[in-house]
């Protein structure tokens, strides 16, 4: 994970964004004011517990990128003007140490019936099937507990429970693990920006200007995720993002909306804050 402090998109519906800093705001009341000075911004709240912030917002007057880079700037004025990284929701976090155990318990089950160890229905495919159920159940928790969703990978359970029923376990585990976590696996790092606050060309008294450069957004990963993605990495199964940069893309679309200055910030910068993209 970067060293910057960062914000990151953890949910958002129309009105509504929910966002997770990394690092508690020195001035909760400054940071809450310089983020909500702005027209058809309403309530923003803050939840010390989790570094939460919750954004009700009007979606004729603003988008989501425009305020996630309010919260960013606001987050650069209460580390002392230094750099924040703006983080996509990470996928990452879906891939636990409960997920990987049962994929590996997933793949002896399979090398067990292919050799002809175990057969159909052992007790071997069945603790595959509950492992499976297990970590789809604690990943169903953490969306619950973090983003205030369901996540609709837990429907893949009602697949399992019927190969249960069917006394086909080994299938239904093999199913149900791939749609939960088998893209998450294979998927590279999310992709981020970074806001940076750079000298005004004008000398001292110049507006301060924030250049946005994209970053790879490096997560802190279990050793026993590490390991298994440094495998799969070496085979070539993990694949760079060749896609672009969507998220520096949406920012720089704000950027141009507004002729390339983000006005207000709780009055800080009346002039507005000039952006500068690489």
């Amino acid at each position: 994970m970067s060293a910057e402090p960062s914000v990151t998109l953890i949910h958002g519906l129309p009105g509504r964004l929910r966002l997770r800093l990394s690092e508690a705001p020195r001035d909760v009341q400054g940071f809450l004011a310089a983020v909500s000075a702005h027209e058809g911004l309403g309530d923003v709240r803050y939840t010390p517990i989790t570094r939460s912030v919750l954004i009700r917002y009007e979606t004729g007057h603003l988008t989501t990128e425009e305020i996630l880079l309010r919260t960013a700037m606001a987050c650069s004025f209460d580390h002392d003007h230094g750099p924040v990284v703006i983080l996509p929701d990470p996928e990452s976090e879906v891939m636990t140490d409960a997920s990987i155990l049962a994929g590996l318990l997933l793949l002896v089950a399979a090398l067990a019936r292919w050799s002809a160890l175990g057969g159909p229905n052992s007790l071997l495919e069945k603790g595959a099937g509950v492992g499976v159920a297990l970590a789809v159940l604690q990943h169903g928790w953490r969306e619950a507990r973090e983003k205030n969703t369901i996540d609709p990978e837990l429907l893949t359970l009602g697949y399992l429970f019927t190969a249960f029923a069917r006394s086909r376990p080994l299938r239904g585990a093999a199913v149900t693990w791939a749609a939960s976590f088998g893209r998450h696996l294979l998927q590279e790092s999310a992709r981020g920006v970074e806001v940076r606050p750079m000298a005004g060309s004008g000398g001292a008294d110049a507006p301060q200007a924030y250049q946005i450069t994209p970053v790879q957004h490096r997560p802190r990963h279990t050793p026993l995720l590490a390991a298994t993605q440094a495998v799969l990495r070496s085979m070539g199964l993990i694949l760079g993002d060749s896609g672009g940069n969507t998220l520096l893309e949406e920012l720089r679309n704000v950027a141009l909306t507004h002729d390339r200055v983000l006005e207000g910030l709780g009055g800080m910068h009346r002039g507005g804050i000039p952006l500068i993209f690489r």
